[in-house]
Order: C-alpha cells, then sequence, then structure tokens
C-alpha cells in the first residue's frame, strides 16, 4: 500500500468513479489523500483548507470522509493529512467533517445500546474515536441526543406559551408538501439566520441547501414540520421525521428547531416543540429523539421539562498544527 493524493479538479483515472473520491469530488475537497492496493482504496480522507469554517483565531484545515480498515492504516493517514493541512497555512486541523457543519460531522463516543441507531443518525465505527486521539486528536466539541420516552407527558407551560404567541399574531402550521420548495426557501433563510452563532457555522447557498433538503419531501409527514408565521413572514420552525430506522415506527426524530434571532420571538421554539409532541402523539408516536444537540444548546432545557434522558454522546475532534 501507499499514499496517493489528488487535488480539486484532478482525478486518479484508476480511481475516478470509487465512492470515497467521488464523495470529495462532489463537495469540491481541496485534496484527497488515501490508500490503494490493487487499485482498491484501503483509506481515505477527503481536506479543505479554503472556505473552512471560522474558529477562534484559528485557519481551520477539515479533515472529512474518513475511512480506514486499521489503526496501522488510519494513523498515518491522519497525520499525513495534518501535514499537508500545515503545508496549506491551517493551525487547527477539525474532523470528522465532511467540508463543514451542514454536512456530515462528528464522531460518537458513547451509546446507550438500548437505543438502536436512529434514521439519519451518523454510524462510524467506535475504533475511529480511537484512530482520531492516536494520531494526536482531542476531543474539542461535544453533542448529545436526547430520548423524550413518553410524548403522553405535557410540559403544563406549553399552553399557556402557545396562548402567548397566539396572541401577538403568531401563527404555527404544518409545511405544505405541494409548495415544499417555497417552504423549503423559508427554512433555509430562518436557518441562516438562526446557526450564524453556532461553532464551526459556515455559510451555504441555497442551492446546496435544497439539494439537501428537496430528496426528503417523499419522507416528510406534513404535521410533523411546523412553520411559525407572523405578519406573514416566516420566524421559525420545527423540522422533524419519522424514524424510520425502526421496524413498526413509533418515534419522531427531531432534527432542527430554529427561530430568528432576537428577544421578539424568545420562547417560540419551546411552543413548536410542544406543539410538534402534540401532532406526534395524535399520529401515534411514543417517543421522540433531540438528535445530535451541541451540549451548550438552549435545546437541553427540555430535560427540565420532559422526560428527556442522554442515550448518545458525540465528539468533533481537532489538532493543533502549530
Amino acid at each position: 500500500m501507499h499514499f496517493q493524493y489528488i487535488t480539486k479538479g484532478q482525478s486518479y483515472d484508476s480511481l475516478a468513479q470509487h465512492p470515497l473520491i467521488k464523495q470529495g469530488q462532489q463537495l469540491r475537497a481541496d485534496g484527497q489523500l488515501f490508500l490503494s492496493e490493487k487499485n482498491f482504496v484501503k483509506a481515505h480522507v477527503s481536506l479543505w483548507w479554503h472556505d473552512t469554517p471560522n474558529y477562534a483565531e484559528e485557519k481551520v484545515g477539515v479533515i472529512g470522509h474518513f475511512t480506514a480498515e486499521s489503526a496501522q492504516q488510519a494513523i498515518p493517514l491522519l497525520k499525513r493529512a495534518c501535514e499537508v493541512l500545515k503545508e496549506h497555512g491551517c493551525t487547527l486541523a477539525v474532523g470528522p467533517m465532511d467540508k463543514n457543519t451542514w454536512y456530515s460531522y462528528r464522531l460518537t463516543t458513547w451509546s446507550d445500546e438500548t437505543v438502536p441507531r436512529f434514521y439519519l443518525e451518523p454510524d462510524q465505527p467506535a475504533t475511529h474515536n480511537t484512530y482520531f486521539a492516536d494520531a494526536g486528536f482531542a476531543p474539542l466539541q461535544h453533542y448529545v441526543s436526547l430520548l423524550d420516552s413518553d410524548l403522553s407527558f405535557d410540559d403544563p407551560r406549553y399552553a399557556r406559551v402557545k396562548e402567548r404567541f397566539a396572541n401577538r399574531g403568531i401563527n404555527i402550521r404544518p409545511v405544505d408538501k405541494h409548495r415544499f420548495e417555497t417552504e423549503l426557501d423559508a427554512i433555509y433563510r430562518i436557518s441562516v439566520a438562526s446557526f450564524q452563532g453556532n461553532p464551526f457555522y459556515t455559510p451555504i447557498s441555497r442551492e446546496a441547501f435544497m439539494a439537501m433538503y428537496a430528496p426528503l419531501k417523499d419522507v416528510v409527514v406534513e404535521p410533523l414540520i411546523l412553520i411559525a408565521e407572523h405578519e406573514g413572514e416566516v420566524v421559525g420552525f420545527v423540522f422533524c421525521l419519522p424514524n424510520y430506522a425502526e421496524r413498526k415506527t413509533q418515534t419522531l426524530i427531531v432534527k432542527t428547531i430554529a427561530v430568528l434571532p432576537g428577544r421578539t420571538y424568545a420562547g417560540l421554539g419551546a411552543a413548536l416543540t410542544g406543539a410538534v409532541r402534540a401532532n406526534a402523539r395524535d399520529l401515534g408516536f411514543k417517543q421522540a429523539i433531540y438528535a445530535l444537540i451541541h451540549k451548550n444548546n438552549v435545546s437541553l432545557s427540555l430535560g427540565n421539562k420532559y422526560q428527556v434522558r442522554t442515550i448518545r454522546e458525540y465528539a468533533l475532534y481537532a489538532r493543533e498544527l502549530r
């Protein structure tokens, strides 16, 4: 086996159609580094050093599309990836992250094995944590998924919050699948405004956002995606899907809650959560998973309102390159 390296716009002829190589090209990776044997990719990373997420005063380099079959492959590959990023002026390597936080990122560091992997949850071997650690990385950002085990329980404050926003002319309604692209456009605008303060936030084009979410139209259940409107303008949303990983779907996946920043709509996220829980209960769902929440996110206050417990922990890793 030996290292091979390609840069943006360059294809390695004999492996150009390999899925990992194609993924890197589709997300316009600045470089791809891989180990191959007999025309088969054994270990791989995509690398980005242009237009990468901001973090403190660091010049961030991103390592994504990571795969390896053993420590003997993974550790040299990750170390060489850091060398390449440093050669391009990066001071901090982060991963695994497929370009930015709009795409797949993080590793699972702990799991409640009684709760199986849920729909759209990242799925990497636990050994990848060891590979990153042995290559000099350490966890930098921490995330959790929470299980709300009883949708029959309602926060007694929900009715008051719902009434308060209704009295102010804020309407909460289901998404309209017949206008799905228009609805997604509004969700995109709220997402961009709401997520700007998140760690490693990177702007994303409307076209890229649509490419990610438009394919979900066929699996959307309208009462599980709610839009909040005020004076004709969308000001918040909650985006949920059934847990299609279950044979008999009884679990709601709460993927994203976002509202416009500022005091005007403070508490609207709680109103949207209460409304979607009620809708899910009416549809026969028994429980909900609040997926992939940053540990500093205000959504963690859900534990004070509902019967919530942690079922998964995740980390984004980083290594200094100075």
